[in-house]
């Protein structure tokens, strides 16, 4: 047996050592960190051809709105050298979605529509395709509504070029929405919502502009019809009469009770007076003004408009008619 005196003598055993050093050629190098990849982007599918939507539009009794703004999107799309859809093509779509019996969400889509092809050019010819397009805006004033027709009808009108042969339907439409503008102006205020009459007022406004625009050019004006300029003062009469006899509280808000706050049941004694000027904001504590107008200041204002532009070309027959203010 090995005696102790031997393992006495044995080297001691060196302890290992377990820290761990990066090499040299590591030291000084920057963490580099992995880039986080991207979220890949959606894809965006092209939109169907105006083709294939006016085939979803055309069977159905009542379009799909989905399809009626996909129609929309594609035509707005198209580029110039994309040849839009021929209007007899387009037509009993657009006969079906801007009919007054169609749905209120699907008009001024059908509006849209027949906006974004009256934009290209040579798209409107004839005055067959002038009469269609007329045909479709050819419905009662509506509140609802009248924004976006009246845009439509702006665009069927362009320069004057495209009324040529449609004059009187053209003049017949606007004097109609003008009228039930007019007499939506003048209802009474229990029947409106608020701001009812100032929408109604603004429509007034813009449609008596368009006219009177209409009016201005020469070129429009030769065409017309003796019957023609006699409709179009029969509507200033009777739209003065009118407004001449409302009265003239008209815009006025109904006078509100003053409220009678409770007193306290202590005794109050009386406010005491500051001597101090305090600074107040003016646009503050004055009232604001509201933008409604009186009937017949809208009126008298766009028809003394309307004289400036006519006045001098006006036959002798018509002088008597026109109503002397």
């Amino acid at each position: 047996m090995p005696s102790h005196n031997d393992e006495s003598h044995r080297p001691a055993r060196q302890r290992a050592n377990t820290s761990f050093a990066f090499p040299g050629w590591r030291r000084g190098r920057a963490e580099t960190t992995t880039p986080t990849p991207a979220p890949p982007q959606p894809l965006t599918s092209p939109l169907p051809h105006w083709e294939d939507l006016i085939k979803e539009l055309s069977p159905h009794a009542v379009p799909s709105p989905h399809f009626a703004r996909l129609l929309a999107n594609s035509l707005a799309d198209l580029g110039a050298h994309s040849p839009p859809p021929r209007l007899p093509v387009l037509l009993p779509v657009l006969a079906n979605l801007c009919s007054p019996d169609s749905p209120a969400t699907l008009q001024p889509i059908g509006c849209e529509i027949l906006v974004t092809f009256l934009n290209f050019d040579q798209s409107v010819i004839s005055t067959a395709d002038r009469l269609s397009c007329l045909s479709l805006l050819n419905a009662s004033w509506s509140r609802e509504l009248w924004e976006c027709r009246t845009k439509a009808l702006k665009a069927f009108i362009r320069e004057g070029d495209r009324t040529i042969g449609v004059e009187t339907q053209t003049l017949r439409m606007l004097e109609g929405w003008i009228r039930g503008a007019f007499d939506g102006f003048l209802r009474p205020r229990s029947e409106l919502v608020p701001d009812d009459r100032l929408l109604c007022q603004r429509n007034v406004e813009h449609l008596t502009a368009l006219l009177i625009s209409l009016i201005r050019r020469p070129e429009f004006v030769s065409r017309l019809t003796e019957d023609d300029v006699a409709g179009v003062l029969e509507l200033w009469e009777d739209l003065l009469d009118k407004a001449l006899s409302v009265p003239s509280d008209f815009g006025l808000s109904p006078t509100a009770s003053p409220v009678i706050e409770p007193q306290s049941s202590k005794t109050m004694s009386p406010p005491k007076l500051s001597l101090v000027h305090k600074r107040h904001h003016s646009s503050a504590s004055l009232p604001k003004q509201s933008p409604l107008k009186h009937p017949a200041d809208v009126i008298v204002d766009a028809y003394l408009t309307y004289l400036s532009v006519r006045l001098v070309a006006f036959a002798h027959s018509y002088l008597a008619s026109i109503v002397p203010l």
